[in-house]
């Protein structure tokens, strides 16, 4: 029973804390904490064209009514009404509908203390409630109209919701019975005449808060509000207001200011920016004088002028977001000289002057989801100056821009003007490095949010120079590690805040020492760790893709097990690495290798250097393979020895017995005028052929500059090479050489003829051009 009694005493006081008033003005602090980057928005060009037409400006009302969030104050219903799949018994001695609380108004509504909750009923009237009800869910509900005796039986009430009750009048003297309201809600409901409604409410001398958002309102009459004295906070936005009216024959008799603190315009259709001037309403010549917040998000303003902000003299906050605000003049807040904190995102402006933010008091700027270019290159009416004269700036947030499109040039010039800054915030920019001028000359930066961009590498000295950092954001990059210098600053300061989750985070021995950091962290109490925000998740290696830090287990041993082991890996793989590379070389040039070892040797081995003889020993040396010696000794030789009278070199017959082969090669192939390869699939087989053709080839094409040295090589063709045989140097020599084919045993003596023929006119003209000196192409 003591465990039943204590959770229903929890319940009694959030009931009574659920039901709240709106929000007033804040402090600066505060409402600075409010201006947050909202979700990220991708904008394409058709959008972009959408927001900028002039014809299309009705949309922004559409806009706003998926976009704007507002603090509506939770009802009681949600405390006090079972849902359907609610297991909660009700209290013995309830109704059904009741989970805490008794049945209470004709057993239609819930009671409990002094609320009382009539909401979803469908009810047509308000029935009577215990004496000690001051406050009145009736929402969702049918009362259609609210006359002189609809409040009747609730004439204690300091709060009363009538939202979405299908209301579309009000009578004069409706709520003359609530001499004690301090809150009344009629918001989403069908009123059309905002005049009518405050005359019904001048009897209400203790309200200060009325919201009559989501209603029909065309034309917002505000002559009659200074008599409510009481009015603080008045909320109308939703609605289809296009004019204000601060002037009619009621302001002519009663020529009074209103004491409003907060007025909510939003989500409008106000295409300039209001005129509350009022001339002999107040000392100051304002209707509002004491007016603190005014929000016109999401409204049709197109234009603001040097004079478009007057008679506003204590307004510190501002919201002009969601306007298609064209152009902005120089100087458009001076006329709001307590001005502290502007909202102007997505604004898609087009034009804006040098200078335009100037303002000597001003702390709080937000400009984010706006396609500002900064490009004087392509003409953008967008001044790089735009932030000039702004001493007082401690906070801007430029998230969600293009500003990565911007020329270095004027990117400099826009970030020098608000280096004095001490929050900035450029989220989901798209920049994958941080600008150096915030890194150098933000010296005053206490708080940087640069997540949802691109950021793969910081260096170590990224913010060396923001000696005061103590609030860092960079979630949602690409960064994979992160070295212990890079942070060293800021988690000296008291009090630091990092954030650095859904980062891909590589889970290797670099990012021991953050791992570690990151679990000592997690062991302070919620409000003392450095490390917050979403959860820091590895994405490699592969085994712990997903996992949590904190999870992770890496100790110092296995990293240093793990480095020397790489070490080796790394020596064993460089060197096996090194060793192939030669080995290709080599493979790669052994015949050059081979011909220069064969030289080298054969130049040794005489003693002297070869002299250049006045004539060869041989016409022909025929290089060839001892399976083709057949054709050799049996065709060519006496073709070319019997009948044409030439001398030939053969292995078989004339080299010098008892010397090295390759000895006999070079001294022969020297001593012959011509060199002629036989080329057959044997010949390409035998590895001194392939030497023989090397060392022919190495004559015929680089031979010294004493013509008559040089050696002519003529290829003759035995048979059809395979493919397989054919290397890089035989293919380079069919490429280059002429060579000449032997018709086989199908050809005709008609062709074995020109074959000879075509042959010894070769050789006998590379005689006659060596006797001469000149080398008639073959």
């Amino acid at each position: 029973m003591k465990i039943l009694a204590i959770m229903t005493m929890c319940i009694v006081v959030l009931l009574v804390n659920c039901v709240r008033q709106e929000k007033t003005a804040l402090d600066y602090h505060h409402e600075r904490k409010t201006l947050k980057s909202p979700k990220k928005l991708r904008f394409s060009s058709h959008q972009v064209k959408a927001s900028q037409s002039d014809h299309q400006q009705s949309n922004y009302v559409a806009k706003s009514r998926e976009l704007r969030f507002r603090s509506e104050a939770v009802k009681p219903s949600t405390v006090l009404k079972a849902d359907k799949d609610n297991k909660v018994k009700p209290k013995e001695g309830t109704d059904e509908h009741c989970i805490v609380g008794t049945s209470c108004g004709d057993d239609v509504c819930c009671c409990i203390n002094d609320t009382a909750v009539c909401t979803n009923q469908g009810l047509t009237y308000i029935p009577a409630l215990p004496n000690n009800v001051t406050r009145l869910d009736f929402s969702n509900n049918s009362l259609g109209e609210i006359n002189d005796i609809t409040l009747e039986n609730v004439t204690s009430l300091v709060f009363l919701g009538l939202e979405m009750n299908q209301v579309s009048a009000v009578k004069p003297g409706a709520f003359a019975w609530l001499k004690h309201l301090r809150e009344l809600r009629l918001g989403a409901n069908s009123l059309t005449d905002f005049d009518r409604l405050i005359a019904a409410l001048e009897g209400c001398r203790s309200l200060t808060v009325l919201n009559v958002s989501r209603n029909r309102f065309e034309n917002l009459t505000l002559t009659r509000l200074p008599a409510i004295p009481s009015l603080r906070t008045l909320l109308v936005y939703e609605n289809s207001i296009a004019s204000i009216t601060l002037w009619n024959e009621y302001t002519a008799n009663n020529n009074k200011s209103s004491r409003l603190t907060k007025l909510d315009l939003g989500s409008n259709l106000l295409s300039t920016f209001p005129d509350f001037c009022c001339q002999g309403c107040s000392p100051e010549g304002s209707f509002f004088p004491s007016l603190k917040t005014l929000d016109l998000e999401w409204n049709v303003i197109t234009l603001m002028q040097q004079d478009s902000c007057r008679c506003l003299p204590t307004l510190k906050y501002l919201f002009l977001g969601g306007n298609a605000i064209h152009r902005i003049e120089k100087n458009f807040l001076q006329g709001l000289p307590k001005l502290k904190s502007l909202s102007l995102k997505f604004c898609m402006s087009r034009t804006i002057d040098s200078h335009a933010f100037n303002h000597s008091n001003i702390r709080c700027l937000d400009v984010s989801e706006n396609l500002w270019f900064f490009d004087s290159k392509y003409g953008s009416g967008i001044s790089p100056h735009l932030f000039l004269e702004m001493p007082r700036l401690q906070f801007i947030n430029m998230s969600w821009t293009v500003f990565r499109f911007s020329l270095f040039g004027e990117r400099q010039t826009v970030l020098s003007s608000i280096s004095h800054v001490r929050e900035f915030v450029l989220q989901g920019t798209g920049l994958d490095f941080i600008p150096r001028t915030i890194l150098t000359d933000f010296t005053n930066l206490t708080s940087l949010s640069f997540s949802k961009n691109e950021l793969a590498f910081l260096p170590d000295d990224t913010f060396e120079n923001l000696t005061v950092l103590r609030s860092l954001d960079l979630r949602d990059n690409h960064l994979t590690s992160v070295s212990q210098s890079l942070l060293e600053n800021i988690l000296r300061q008291n009090k630091s805040k990092i954030r650095l989750g859904q980062n891909p985070f590589s889970c290797t021995c670099d990012l021991l020492w953050f791992i570690e950091k990151y679990k000592e962290d997690l062991e302070r109490k919620e409000g003392q760790r450095i490390f917050i925000g979403s959860p820091y998740v590895c994405n490699g290696p592969e085994s712990m893709r997903n996992l949590n830090l904190d999870k992770v287990d890496l100790t110092h041993h296995k990293c240093m097990l793990g480095y020397e082991v790489y070490i080796a890996i790394l020596f064993v793989t460089s060197f096996t690495l090194v060793l192939f590379i030669i080995v290709a070389v080599i493979y790669k040039f052994r015949w050059q290798l081979r011909f220069m070892l064969y030289t080298l040797q054969h130049r040794l081995s005489r003693g002297h250097p070869p002299q250049p003889s006045p004539a060869p020993t041989y016409d022909v040396f025929v290089s060839y393979d001892s399976d083709d010696s057949g054709w050799v000794v049996n065709t060519l030789q006496p073709e070319l020895e019997s009948r044409r009278g030439l001398k030939l070199c053969l292995h078989e017959r004339d080299f010098t017995p008892g010397k090295f082969i390759s000895h006999n090669i070079i001294e022969k192939m020297e001593e012959s005028g011509a060199i002629l390869p036989v080329l057959s699939n044997a010949f390409l087989q035998s590895d001194w052929c392939r030497f023989e053709l090397f060392l022919a080839f190495k004559h015929g094409l680089q031979r010294s500059s004493c013509a008559t040295q040089r050696i002519t090589v003529l290829p003759v063709l035995l048979e059809e090479l395979s493919r397989e045989g054919v290397d890089s140097l035989l293919y380079a020599v069919l490429t280059t050489t002429t060579y000449l084919a032997w018709p086989g045993r199908e050809g005709g003596t008609e062709e074995k003829d020109r074959f000879w023929n075509t042959l010894c006119q070769a050789l006998d003209r590379n005689r006659r051009g060596r006797e001469l000196g000149v080398f008639p192409p073959v």
